[in-house]
């Protein structure tokens, strides 16, 4: 269907907003619910202003996927679902 659609920039990305701790816990949490890992591992919150990057990035980036849902007609899955199907498909058979 995107193949077929006007040109133009399209984003892609599941759906929903999260900040990298939110994916650090969602990842652990899933590792544990998949056997990955034996207990839940400890990740505690920073800001961004702790880490020595030059580079300048803003506070929030989260990705539109309104236009490519409109033109494809359907929704992206929820983040946190594709994060486990990834870990299941991708880490489990290498454990």
């Amino acid at each position: 269907a995107l193949a077929e659609a006007p040109g133009g920039m399209y984003h892609f990305a599941n759906e929903g907003i999260t900040s990298w701790y939110g994916f650090a816990l969602e990842v652990g949490k899933a590792a544990v619910e998949l056997g990955i890992l034996k207990s839940k591992p400890e990740i505690e919150p920073v800001s961004s202003k702790e880490f020595d990057d030059p580079v300048v990035r803003p506070a929030f980036s989260a990705l539109s996927t309104e236009k490519i849902a409109s033109v494809l007609g359907l929704r992206p899955r929820p983040w946190p679902e594709a994060v486990r199907e990834f870990m299941a498909r991708v880490l489990l058979p290498m454990s």
